[in-house]
């Protein structure tokens, strides 16, 4: 996820110690902060927690399977590598071939 800065958010984010709702606020105020409809927001904020829980249950799931931790790795690697083309493709649709650097 690219803030307005153009910087990614993982970058400037300890998210690991934030709750889901931090990170919902901090997406809502980085990417959404130009969003007053509140229908919007609000379906937003549910598509956010639904990839958020399927993350984690697909982890989860994924840890409790049969697998070696190399394996797991593997699968983790394959769900970021999805991720983060998903995440080029819509940085490219939004703001052309370079997100803006402020």
């Amino acid at each position: 996820m690219v803030a307005e800065t153009g910087e990614p958010m993982a970058e400037t984010l300890d998210t690991a110690n934030m709750s889901v709702d931090e990170q919902w606020e901090n997406f809502l105020a980085t990417v959404l902060s130009h969003v007053t409809n509140p229908i919007q927001i609000e379906e937003t904020r549910r598509g956010f927690y639904a990839g958020f829980y399927a993350a984690l249950t697909s982890t989860s799931h994924a840890a409790r399977e049969n697998q070696t931790e190399d394996e797991g790795v593997i699968q983790l690697e394959k769900w970021y590598a999805e991720c983060e083309q998903f995440f080029r493709e819509i940085t490219v649709e939004h703001y052309g071939e370079q997100p803006p650097r402020h």
